[in-house]
């Protein structure tokens, strides 16, 4: 399987996690995390290569990230097997998904308060969760999820293009002696500055209207379709 969909699958389990954390154990849910989380990183490496347009021939032949992927999926599944979640329990998935979103605005916040990459980094994993969770709740209202979902994607997709627009931002200075004048070592430099100003504006302009409402009304948003649909 090529790591692009492998990782997709690690995200979105994550996610469904980030749902039912309440009803979990503390520890329960740390481990199971845990382990989503490193065979993600078993794959950082994967990706790159995709990027590279060489991430099939690399997975296909680490036979060391695919076993660390199937222990995680193997441990995960025998945990699951000892939770103990109720059987129908809207507030459960309601808290899971109020928390989710603002720990999201939480972050995007600071992500552009800071004009870190790294808290941007951490806002666009949280941008995926609620990707992910609005994605589950699309047939309660079909037309506007859809939307909202679009919107998340381009957000979602700002912030990686953000995240690729730094990585390069750094081997350009670091190699400034590869080009052939200061010049186009400073016209480059400019032309990544003006496009790392044009994303985090679409950035500003996506959190400002998708993560406005305050998570105890978003929350209460989604109680109300959840109970409309079971009228």
């Amino acid at each position: 399987m090529a790591a692009h969909a492998l990782r997709k699958r690690l995200k979105f389990m994550r996610s469904l996690l980030q749902l039912i954390r309440h009803g979990l154990q503390a520890g329960e849910f740390k481990a199971a995390n845990d382990r989503l989380r490193q065979a993600g990183q078993a794959l950082a490496g994967a990706r790159r290569a995709a990027a590279l347009q060489e991430a099939v021939a690399k997975l296909d032949g680490d036979v060391a990230e695919l076993a660390a992927i199937a222990a995680a999926q193997q441990q995960i599944r025998a945990d699951m097997r000892r939770w103990t979640l109720p059987k129908s329990a809207i507030g459960l998935f309601q808290r899971g998904f109020r928390d989710a979103y603002a720990r999201g605005r939480k972050k995007l916040r600071k992500g552009l308060a800071t004009d870190r990459i790294t808290d941007l980094h951490e806002a666009r994993e949280s941008v995926i969760h609620q990707q992910h969770h609005l994605e589950i709740l699309q047939p309660l209202w079909p037309d506007l999820l859809r939307v909202w979902r679009a919107e998340l994607l381009d957000l979602r997709e700002a912030l990686g293009d953000l995240n690729d627009l730094d990585e390069l931002n750094a081997v350009t200075a670091a190699h400034a002696v590869a080009f052939s004048s200061e010049k186009s070592h400073a016209d480059a430099c400019a032309v990544i500055a003006a496009r790392r100003k044009e994303l985090l504006q679409r950035v500003r302009r996506y959190g400002a209207h998708l993560f406005a409402e305050k998570p105890k009304a978003y929350a209460a948003r989604i109680g109300a379709m959840w109970q409309k649909r079971l009228e």
